[in-house]
C-alpha cells in the first residue's frame, strides 16, 4: 500500500506548497523519479539472486520478468469493456504510465519452469543465457514482489547487496506548464428581468497526461463553477466613502445548484509536456480562466438584436437590466 505524509515539518523540512496548479507536475514527478529508483534497486536485487544482467530484467505487475518476455493473458476483462469516459485518447498517441496494460494474471508455467516460492533456477554467470530465466518468462514471474521485499531485510541480501530498501528523489523545474483548451457556452437571457439561464455548459482542456482522470474531471467541474459565480454573482461593492457594502453572504452570493448548470467536461491527451518526465500539466485553472469571456460572448449574442455589448462583469440581474433600458432610449 501507499502512504502520503504531508504538511508535516518533521518530515518534509521545505516545500512551496500547491499554488498554481503545481501539485501533479512537482509532486507527481518526484513521486515518479523515486519510484523509479526503487525499481532500479528491485532490479539489481533481482539480478544478485539470478545472477544476471539487470538488463535482461524488467520489473512489472508486482514481479520481476525477462525483459521483453509476453505479458500474461487477461483472465477477467469481459470482452468489448469500453475506455473510462470522460478522457479522450487520440490514436497514436503517448498513453499515460500503465495505461493499456492488462490487469495482472498468470499462465500456468511451462513444463519444467521454476517456480517463485524459493525454488532454484540453474544460473549462469553474467552475459550468459540461462534457461531458467528464459523459461519462466513464458508466464510467471521471476521473482514476486514478496521475493524482493525478503530480500531487503539485514542478512537476506544476496551477495554483498546493502539491506534496506529506501529512495530519495527531487524534482526540480522552474519551467512552466500550461494547459490549452476552450470553453462552449449556450445561454438564454430574459430582456425584462436580466436573468441569465446557462442551458449547456462544456469546457475542454489537454492536460498532456491525466494521471487520474476522475479528479482531473473533478477539478473542471468545480473550476467551472467557482468562474460561473464569480461571473454572474459575485461582486464587491463600495460606497463613495470606500466602505464595503457587500459585507455578508445575504448582499455577497456565492453559486450554488441553482445557478450551477450540469457542466460537461472533456479532457484531452493529445499533447504531453516536454517539460517532466510524466508529461502533466497543471489541470484546474482551465476550468475557471475562460468562464467571463465564454459567458459574456454568449449573452452579448443573445441581446445582440438590442445593439448591447457586454464590456463589464458580474452578468447580474441589475446590470443587465440597466445595459437593456439604456439599448431601449437609444432606440
Amino acid at each position: 500500500w501507499i502512504t502520503v505524509f504531508h504538511g508535516h515539518t518533521d518530515l518534509m523540512p521545505w516545500g512551496g506548497g500547491t499554488y498554481s496548479s503545481r501539485g501533479t507536475v512537482m509532486a507527481g514527478n518526484a513521486v515518479h523519479l523515486t519510484a523509479e529508483a526503487l525499481k532500479k534497486r528491485f532490479l539489481e536485487l533481482a539480478s544478485r539472486r539470478l545472477e544476471t544482467d539487470p538488463a535482461g530484467l524488467e520489473f512489472r505487475d508486482g514481479g520481476v520478468y525477462p525483459a521483453g518476455a509476453a505479458e500474461p493473458p487477461c483472465t477477467a476483462e469481459p470482452s468489448g469493456t469500453a475506455e473510462p469516459s470522460g478522457v479522450a485518447q487520440p490514436s497514436g498517441a503517448a498513453q499515460p504510465p500503465g495505461a493499456g496494460q492488462p490487469p495482472s494474471g498468470t499462465a500456468p508455467p511451462p513444463s519444467g519452469a521454476p517456480r517463485h516460492s524459493g525454488e532454484s533456477l540453474p544460473l549462469t554467470p553474467i552475459g550468459g543465457r540461462n534457461p531458467g530465466v528464459e523459461a519462466a518468462g513464458a508466464g510467471r514471474s521471476l521473482l514476486s514482489l514478496g521475493d524482493l521485499l525478503e530480500m531487503t531485510r539485514p542478512g537476506k541480501a544476496p551477495g554483498d547487496a546493502a539491506p534496506g530498501l529506501e529512495a530519495t528523489e527531487y524534482f526540480h523545474n522552474n519551467l512552466l506548464t500550461y494547459t490549452y483548451g476552450g470553453h462552449l457556452v449556450h445561454v438564454a437571457v430574459d430582456p425584462e428581468t436580466g436573468m441569465v439561464e446557462i442551458l449547456r455548459y462544456l469546457v475542454l482542456e489537454d492536460v498532456g497526461r491525466a494521471v487520474n482522470p476522475l479528479l482531473v474531471h473533478g477539478q473542471a467541474l468545480g473550476a467551472a463553477a467557482q468562474g460561473i459565480g464569480g461571473t454572474l454573482l459575485e461582486e464587491l461593492a463600495y460606497n463613495e466613502d470606500g466602505q464595503l457594502l457587500t459585507t455578508t453572504l445575504l448582499d455577497y452570493p456565492l453559486p450554488s445548484s441553482m445557478e450551477i448548470p450540469p457542466v460537461e467536461s472533456i479532457i484531452t491527451e493529445y499533447s504531453p509536456s516536454p517539460l517532466n518526465p510524466l508529461g502533466v500539466k497543471g489541470a484546474g485553472e482551465g476550468g475557471i480562466v475562460a468562464c467571463g469571456a465564454a459567458l459574456a460572448n454568449a449573452v452579448s449574442h443573445a441581446l445582440s438584436s438590442l445593439g448591447i455589448q457586454i464590456k463589464d462583469l458580474p452578468l447580474s440581474p441589475d446590470r443587465i437590466r440597466a445595459l437593456v433600458r439604456e439599448a431601449e432610449g437609444r432606440s
